[in-house]
């Protein structure tokens, strides 16, 4: 007898975040995020010409995308707590502008790495002679 191979469902292999994972925002942070002029960005940004578009919002670390009918994705958020803030506040701000954001399964949780590790391992990769390439002269 055959059988039939199972279907699991996919689960994903990396870190992802929902909307309960979002801290609380405090009143200070609510009043930033439904300023004017965020929420003119996102409706900009959710216009139908920017179908498929995406966005690094280095301050919030935080990569959006433009999935049409007034869906933000996050597909990306950077690891850190301060980030995570950020994220709550364009959900404030999404929502503020008539949008939907979509976070898991399409967000992808990246690693935090500061001002400093980044530099090292620039540094790191100057100095790894397997890098540099060269040219001999005779």
């Amino acid at each position: 007898m055959i059988q039939k191979p199972s279907i699991k469902a996919a689960k994903p292999e990396y870190l992802t975040v929902v909307h309960s994972d979002l801290p609380i925002l405090g009143t200070d942070d609510v009043i930033t995020s439904v300023s004017q002029t965020n929420k003119e960005f996102l409706l900009t940004f959710m216009h139908l010409e920017n179908l498929g578009r995406y966005h690094y919002l280095e301050q919030l670390g935080v990569t959006i995308q433009n999935v049409g009918g007034k869906v933000v994705r996050c597909i990306t958020v950077t690891s850190h707590e301060g980030f995570l803030l950020g994220l709550a506040m364009l959900k404030c701000t999404v929502e503020a502008a008539g949008g939907l954001l979509e976070l898991a399964p399409y967000t992808v949780v990246a690693p935090y790495l500061s001002l400093v590790q980044e530099e090292s391992q620039q540094y790191d990769e100057l100095l790894d002679d397997s890098v540099i390439e060269s040219m001999e002269v005779a």
